[in-house]
């Protein structure tokens, strides 16, 4: 029999797509702040938000799908109640959606970019997107743990 407060798999896929939600609000927040709008109108910054948005809430559910499904069975299986997991857990995650970014980053900027543009590399990448993808990571993580992670036992 089940114990009142232990997340259903309803809850734990539920917050699993909050937790994206999260760190992508986080990530594009950042995207916002570091490229200004310019010469560009509200409206058109509006609509690319709000396609950042949602191709990267996409592939970040399909992509961290795999690595939170195996780390949130383990954290279920050992009862893993530590917010520290779940930040580090986060973190690395976050950091391992740097270079599918950079794939899909680099596959399509042949089209706007000029022709003496090199792709960045994944080290590069680290270096300039790894931060914000951690810290977002790191945010993914607490929210998962806030909403099913501190309920296992």
């Amino acid at each position: 029999m089940r114990e009142s407060g232990f997340p259903t798999g309803e809850r734990v896929v539920g917050t699993y797509l909050l937790s994206v939600t999260v760190g992508v609000a986080f990530l594009i927040l950042v995207f916002l702040i570091a490229v200004p709008a310019g010469r560009h109108g509200a409206m058109q910054v509006m609509v690319m938000t709000v396609m950042a948005f949602a191709m990267t809430w996409l592939t970040g559910v399909v992509v961290a799908a795999l690595p939170c499904a195996l780390l949130a069975l383990l954290a279920r299986h050992f009862a893993v109640k530590n917010l520290l997991f779940y930040l580090v857990a986060g973190v690395g995650i976050g950091l391992l959606l740097v270079p599918v970014f950079l794939g899909i980053t680099n596959s399509f900027s042949w089209y706007t970019d000029p022709p003496d543009r090199t792709d960045l590399t994944i080290l590069q990448g680290m270096k300039q997107l790894g931060a914000g993808f951690a810290i977002a990571g790191a945010l993914a993580g607490a929210t998962f743990w806030k909403r099913a992670g501190q309920h296992y036992h």
